[in-house]
């Protein structure tokens, strides 16, 4: 019975966390919306797979979706002309919606930034930064 008082409240803290990083990630959906068929067009993506970076879960790890996210960081002005990371534009767009995850979320996932292209480092970042958010709620 112990243990299954352990798993029961186990599963409540995990759905609540994760319902905390869906509501975080939500509050941003306005800012893709304007972009995510124009990029869902330009890549290919299957509109399921478009939507897990709405709706977190497993990011996709095909190519189309990781054209999908670099498209939405292109329009986002998360990136430099030169496919590097704008860390000044992404502290001006996570602060625009939660001011209090800046500073870490920067901090932890500057570094996740590197890959050998775009799509490569947007993917590395985005999946950093539902890891650090998962950590913060």
């Amino acid at each position: 019975m112990k243990y299954l008082l352990i798993v029961v409240l186990a599963l409540v803290l995990h759905q609540s966390l994760t319902l905390d990083l869906r509501s975080i990630v939500q509050s941003y959906a306005k800012y893709v919306l304007v972009f995510q068929e124009r990029c869902e067009q330009e890549s290919g993506v299957n509109p399921i797979e478009a939507d897990r970076l709405l709706n977190p879960g497993i990011l996709s790890d095909n190519d189309a979706f990781k054209h999908y996210a670099a498209c939405l960081f292109r329009n986002l002005r998360l990136l430099n002309n030169d496919g590097t990371s704008n860390i000044d534009n992404y502290r001006i767009f996570i602060a625009s919606e939660h001011p209090e995850i800046v500073n870490p979320l920067i901090e932890k996932c500057k570094p996740s930034g590197v890959g050998g292209n775009v799509q490569e480092r947007v993917w590395n970042f985005l999946n950093c930064a539902f890891d650090a958010v998962k950590n913060m709620v």
